[in-house]
């Protein structure tokens, strides 16, 4: 059976977009359904543009669409991976509950099934009464469902339970079809682009106002700035959950995201906002945040290093959320021309993935979950509260002596292996707290635990004070965040302990409210570092990079390598093609079972540098970087000598400990080889790094060389340095004096890297030295 509709190979797939006609009305008729039942009075659009709907009648109406996935570029290959597909549809009551069903059916080539889902005969909820705006919902996301998947047919209906004439039946709105991308979601990672100005210029952000002299960044390297002027200064960015990872599905369980930016004033204290918004699919607004304008603190003077913060999170916003639409801006109060208004850096979004607490929001309207320690005053209680967006309707109250309470939360007994737990996920910590009319105090202790409950790492906030001042119900919240990382092996158990009391000494129920609680780690088997999708379709020989076939697990390869071509386990890890990956990193033929390089591009030993250190002439064909390593320094060419070294290859990536790295991508072996930093001028701290063989003649420490790394000065693919943070690389550089790579060698690491599942920081950044510095990763303590 042919498509109608005209096929295009090389058309990029439509991840993430609505593939129904006419899904919500719009149109202002059936147009795009085909009408298989129309009883009663049938079919019918009721509303006004914008919010119009479907509405069925006294005898069922039913209808149905066909997609063509191959029409909107999601060729027989992809398909073949069975990509997530989700469907949904909201269904409402016209005045007594009504009926609806949906069935949608996923059909091969020759219209065969191959998977089906049906929600049956819902009934809605509520009772019998006009003007009802609830509406309800019914989802489905198909996985695992095979290949040879071409079309999806979709059939929906509904009628009446009054069997009155007219249009009295079942609405339906929002009817949607959406194949998603196979990445996990990315809980814990910053969603915006650009937040720091660490790309120099204004690159991820969109500029709504530019008054003044405008936006600018100002600083060095690795401490820019975003800076505004004597104008308001405003910008935005769109953030689209779905392309991140996070599906419908996830996104109805309202995990919990976070906001957050740091402000600075340049002399006088300066005005700063931000805005934050959850849109729906239609771009309607489900929750916001507005800070109002804000006046740093301090007084009039220059150099001030105090930066103000504002932290929000969003929980229990409801389903159907997909984007996050970011506002901030500022300006200064002097009038002066340039850029002297309010400084902004280490903007972020962050979702959290599952919470390790139990009732952390007090849900459940008692202490149920939490070991009561202390019960000062008239101790702990649970109020409700205008919400703010913090947690549902329900706090956590504390009276005029300390309460506190405590949690520990066995994380084998919640389906961590140890495995998973000695490779030191990170864990992150939060929790909202607020006063009651007063700014009340409130602590935060947190404990990482081992086998026996002995402490392995702990993060403890001390006494703190919300802001604020005495106004009954107007106090704002206050925000504790934390991430554990670097910690090491053994973490068995978390112990969590808070509390808080008032500061008027009042009986009853004045002391800190406290919300939102929240334990959750990184989990490598369902959080692994989310890729933006980047694949398209089309007939190109190799697969998996930018312009490639999505890669495929092909048996029949597999058997030709290994039982034709003798390929080992780990050449064989090469065919298995990773998504990202560049051209030259896919298999060539089967003549070969080893990476294809043939793209890139070599570096030879770097041309002489100036300083030559008075080169005899003798020495006329030896570089300077060689007579210095072989003659005036006398070193051991021999890198299998070297200690403190580690090679990293495919299925031989062994954990690497934190700290600073030199590294060599060995063009002969193809190998990753990195050894300890242990240039002297760095300290004693790196003495135990030192290769005591590589003494020089004249008795002084010479430490050792990326030509020592690299066996001698036959060319290399890059070389550098990178500094690993929390078991997880950070900062990759091309520092090297012996190679002096360039910037772009920096992308065959990266690539390798992900392909051996090296892991990669939260804060992971690469770049040209000393634009990019071997220096550590900031943590959420940081921003």
């Amino acid at each position: 059976m042919e498509s109608s509709g005209a096929l295009t190979e090389g058309a990029s797939p439509e991840f993430f977009t609505n593939l129904l006609v006419n899904p919500d009305a719009e149109a202002g008729s059936l147009s795009g359904w085909t009408l298989t039942d129309n009883g009663g009075a049938g079919w019918a659009v009721y509303g006004d543009a914008g919010s119009r709907f479907f509405r069925t009648s006294y005898t069922w109406n039913q209808r149905e669409q066909l997609v063509d996935l191959w029409a909107h570029g999601f060729s027989s290959t992809l398909m073949n991976e069975a990509p997530l597909i989700h469907v949904s549809e909201r269904f409402q009551r016209t005045y007594c509950p009504d009926d609806y069903s949906l069935e949608v059916e996923l059909l091969d080539f020759d219209m065969q099934v191959v998977a089906s889902w049906s929600s049956g005969v819902k009934r809605n909820s509520g009772e019998c009464k006009w003007g009802d705006e609830v509406w309800d919902e019914e989802s489905h996301t198909f996985k695992d469902y095979g290949p040879g998947v071409r079309y999806v047919r979709w059939k929906d209906a509904g009628t009446s339970s009054e069997y009155w004439g007219g249009h009295y039946g079942v609405a339906m709105d929002d009817a949607r079809l959406v194949v998603l991308d196979h990445n996990h979601p990315a809980f814990h990672a910053n969603l915006l682009s650009n937040s720091d100005a660490e790309k120099g210029d204004m690159t991820g952000w969109t500029v709504t106002e530019n008054g003044g002299a405008g936006w600018a960044v100002t600083g060095d390297a690795g401490s820019r700035v975003f800076r505004t002027s004597y104008q308001w200064n405003r910008r935005q960015q769109l953030v689209d959950l779905w392309k991140w990872g996070f599906t419908p599905e996830t996104m109805a369980q309202a995990p919990l995201i976070v906001v957050g930016e740091q402000f600075q004033r340049t002399y006088c204290p300066d005005n700063y906002y931000l805005r934050v918004q959850l849109l729906d699919e239609k771009m309607n607004v489900v929750a916001s945040y507005d800070s109002g304008v804000r006046t740093n603190t301090g007084s009039c003077q220059w150099g001030d290093e105090q930066w103000d913060r504002l932290i929000h999170a969003f929980a229990d916003y409801g389903p159907r959320v997909r984007y996050v639409r970011w506002e901030d801006g500022g300006k200064d109060r002097e009038f002066w021309g340039g850029h002297y208004g309010v400084l902004m850096d280490k903007a972020f979004v962050v979702v959290l993935g599952h919470n390790l607490l139990e009732n952390p929001g007090a849900g459940t309207g008692d202490l149920t979950g939490w070991n009561v320690l202390e019960s000062g005053g008239d101790g702990w209680g649970v109020t409700s509260m205008a919400r703010d967006g913090i947690a549902g309707n329900l706090a956590f109250r504390t009276s005029n002596g300390w309460s506190r309470r405590s949690q520990l939360v066995d994380l084998i007994a919640k389906g961590y292996s140890a495995d998973v737990l000695d490779d030191a996920p990170p864990f992150f910590v939060s929790e909202h707290f607020r006063g009651e009319s007063c700014p009340d105090s409130y602590f935060l202790k947190v404990e990482l635990l081992d086998e026996s409950q002995q402490v392995v790492a702990s993060f403890d906030s001390g006494i703190l004070t919300n802001t604020g001042t005495c106004q009954a119900g107007a106090e704002p919240w206050d925000h504790v965040f934390h991430a554990f990382t670097g910690y090491g092996p053994g973490v068995r158990y978390v112990r969590w302990e808070d509390g808080g009391k008032d500061s008027e000494s009042l009986a009853g129920f004045h002391g800190a409210v406290l919300d939102g609680a929240y334990l959750g780690l990184e989990d490598p088997r369902t959080e692994a570092r989310h890729q933006q999708h980047r694949r398209t379709v089309t007939r190109a020989a190799n697969c998996g990079g930018e312009g490639e076939l999505p890669c495929r697990y092909d048996r029949t390869f597999w058997f030709m390598c290994i039982a034709v071509f003798n390929c080992s386990p780990e050449d064989m890890y090469y065919y298995e093609c990773m998504p990202g990956l560049t051209t030259e990193m896919s298999h060539s033929s089967f003549d070969t079972c080893h990476l294809v390089r043939t793209h890139w591009t070599e570096k030879q030993l770097a041309d002489d540098r100036d300083d030559c250190h008075n080169k005899p002439s003798w020495t006329s064909e030896m570089s300077c970087w060689q007579y210095d390593d072989q003659v005036r320094d006398e070193l051991n060419m021999d890198s299998s000598a070297l200690n403190f070294v580690t090679t990293l290859y495919p299925l031989h990536v062994p954990t690497l400990d934190d700290g600073r790295y030199i590294y060599v991508y060995h063009k002969q072996t193809n190998r990753l080889r990195l050894r300890r930093y242990d240039r002297e001028t760095e300290g004693s701290q790196y003495d135990g790094f030192r290769y005591l063989p590589n003494v020089g003649i004249d008795g002084a420490y010479k430490h050792v060389r990326h030509s020592q790394l690299n066996g001698g000065w036959a060319p290399v693919w890059c070389a550098g340095e990178l500094f690993v943070e929390g078991g997880r690389v950070c900062r990759l550089n091309n520092a090297s004096g012996h190679f002096q790579p360039p910037v772009a060698c920096l992308e065959y690491v990266e690539k390798s890297l992900i392909a051996w599942h090296v892991p990669l920081h939260i804060w992971y950044r690469k770049g040209n030295y000393p634009q990019v510095k071997t220096i550590r990763c900031p943590d959420y303590r940081e921003l």
